[in-house]
């Protein structure tokens, strides 16, 4: 598999459509900071990684957060961390490089660093684990 555009460490990813892999945030190699970055690795080209373009203002750069295909357009990105605990929760639209805020976020501090996160199809819930509680959310 190919290299990211962006070294990174501290950053999240899930599956799409069984065919992608999409790579969220984290730690920049280079420079050590914060990212809010996305990668897309298309698994039958097999090419390498395409850097996701997408207006990245107000989306903050983060640490940790939990990701998951919530539905056949759309990535749950949410909570996270960036010098403190981050409350918020955007839905990326994978057809139109379109992230935007939700109408809900998280009502806890949510650090889902190296925690899995899924989609519980039957009844449309995200589930995750948090690092520092060591709880299911």
């Amino acid at each position: 598999m190919p290299s990211l555009n962006v070294g990174r460490h501290y950053h999240a990813s899930c599956t799409f459509s069984g065919q992608y892999v999409y790579v969220f945030c984290g730690i920049a190699h280079e420079g050590k900071k914060y990212c809010n970055s996305i990668e897309m690795y298309d698994n039958q080209t097999r090419k390498p990684w395409t850097l996701i373009k997408f207006e990245t203002i107000s989306f903050p750069e983060r640490q940790g957060c939990g990701v998951s295909q919530v539905n056949d357009k759309e990535i749950i990105v949410f909570g996270g961390f960036s010098g403190k605990f981050i409350r918020d929760s955007y839905l990326f639209n994978v057809e139109e490089n379109l992230m935007q805020r939700t109408a809900q976020s998280p009502t806890w501090d949510l650090f889902a660093y190296q925690m899995p996160t899924l989609l519980d199809k039957p009844t449309g819930t995200v589930l995750t684990a948090d690092w520092s509680n060591k709880k299911i959310f």
